[in-house]
């Protein structure tokens, strides 16, 4: 059996789950604390730079979609560079991608970057609210990709849990009216 040629491709096929000590599971949940935490300032701070480069009138959420998008790119050429995981410290070798890996892949990058850019550009349409609602889509957005892109639907498990994804972000934007009402409020 030839091993696939992409190492991300190689771990999408990996298929026996490695169960989690103890130590393991703190670590899991830190790390989500941390990104749950840097997300909230990242949509803090998109909102913020919307604003300073005009609100909904301003001519640049692109530009700063894509300057996020290049100082990432630049982060993770420079940590392969360097050979340095700025995350665990630990050794880090550049990827050996051929030109097949990187057509498997382009497909999969276009669509994240106009994901990236809409999550972006939703923060300057409305609120907060907005904007998490939108970026809470991006799983459906992922899995329509890979089923009409790729052929391959999600499983039944996945697909369920889709819809209760994105109305729990809904649900948890709901803020009370002057009535007393619960409403998603759009405005910023």
């Amino acid at each position: 059996r030839r091993p696939p040629s992409c190492s991300c491709l190689r771990a999408l096929e990996m298929s026996d789950a490695k169960v989690l000590s103890g130590g393991e599971k703190g670590k899991v949940l830190l790390l989500f604390a941390l990104w749950y935490l840097g997300n909230y300032y990242y949509n803090i701070y998109n909102k913020v730079a919307l604003e300073e480069a005009g609100g909904k009138d301003g001519l640049f959420p692109f530009t700063i979609a894509t300057a996020q998008l290049a100082v990432g790119a630049t982060w993770a050429i420079a940590s392969w560079l360097i050979g340095l995981n700025p995350i665990t410290f630990a050794s880090q070798k550049m990827p050996k991608l051929s030109v097949s890996d990187c057509a498997a892949v382009t497909g999969v990058s276009i669509f994240s970057a106009f994901a990236h850019m809409a999550s972006v550009i939703c923060m300057n349409a409305g609120s907060v609210a907005f904007g998490q609602i939108v970026k809470a889509a991006e799983p459906v957005f992922a899995a329509l990709v890979n089923t009409i892109f790729y052929g391959k639907p999600p499983t039944v498990a996945k697909a369920l849990m889709l819809p209760i994804i994105v109305a729990g972000v809904a649900v948890a934007c709901l803020k009370p009216d002057a009535a007393g009402r619960d409403k998603i409020s759009f405005e910023v």
